[in-house]
């Protein structure tokens, strides 16, 4: 399935969109993304605790491309999230939830574990549109979940399993998001694609310290950075990039 993340985190965060070089014609890969409040500074006494929103997309006004999403056997095997050195995820602050849980029943989850939500739509040879919900949970060993859920007219319910590392160049972190199989291809012979990923991860000052599990610890000039890559079935990928404004 043609994925973000959307993570937001929040996925979501989480995500999650494509491109083929390959193709006549192209689905162009777009992402936002925001913070708020806005408002950090050039270097505050302590990291502030903001609402991330993050959203991988193709442009769907391309009808075109929009064919080609459906006809295609074509899906993301694996989603890259770059973001700021400016921007630390708190992930030993919050409860951990493992991803058996999260797919048995995410009522079993540790309170303070979930740490996000958001919406995704999913596409597959010109069936009717899927709207799937996101659920995004903090998990062991810097892993960041997102549950993937819709009923109609296909039945989804896959979490989507992302690891936070280090990166490299611009950029502090990497969220590394794998697509399951069942996502990529919920009906056999089916392949499927998110055409739009949105994943928000609000200020939650509710970690130990009650710090929010996305801080910012200054704005630089002229933006937070935030990268995407995209890894497909095909073996091509495509990488966008985006600014996050600030103040």
């Amino acid at each position: 399935m043609r994925k973000f993340m959307s993570v937001t985190v929040a996925g979501v965060m989480a995500a999650l969109a494509l491109a083929a070089p390959a193709l006549a014609v192209q689905p162009k890969q777009q992402i936002k993304a925001s913070i708020s409040p806005t408002k950090i500074g050039k270097a505050p006494k302590k990291p502030v605790g903001v609402t991330l929103n993050v959203n991988p997309f193709f442009d769907a006004s391309n009808q075109a491309a929009l064919d080609v999403i459906d006809a295609a056997p074509f899906a993301t095997k694996i989603a890259h999230l770059y973001f700021d050195k400016n921007i630390a995820f708190n992930t030993k602050a919050f409860a951990t939830c493992a991803s058996g849980v999260i797919q048995n029943d995410e009522k079993g989850c540790p309170k303070g574990s979930k740490v996000g939500s958001g919406t995704a739509v999913g596409r597959a040879l010109k069936l009717n549109q899927t709207d799937l919900k996101v659920t995004a949970f903090n998990g062991p060993s810097k892993h960041f979940y997102l549950h993937v859920v819709g009923s109609s007219p296909l039945v989804i319910d896959q979490v989507l399993i992302g690891t936070l590392k280090n990166s490299t160049g611009p950029y502090g972190t990497e969220l590394r998001v794998v697509i399951p199989p069942g996502l990529i291809s919920p009906q056999e012979g089916l392949i499927a694609a998110l055409t739009d990923f949105r994943t928000s991860i609000p200020k939650s000052p509710t970690g130990k310290g009650k710090v929010s599990y996305v801080t910012v610890k200054a704005c630089p000039k002229g933006g937070l950075k935030l990268g995407y890559k995209g890894e497909y079935t095909d073996n091509t990928s495509q990488t966008v990039t985006t600014k996050i404004a600030c103040k």
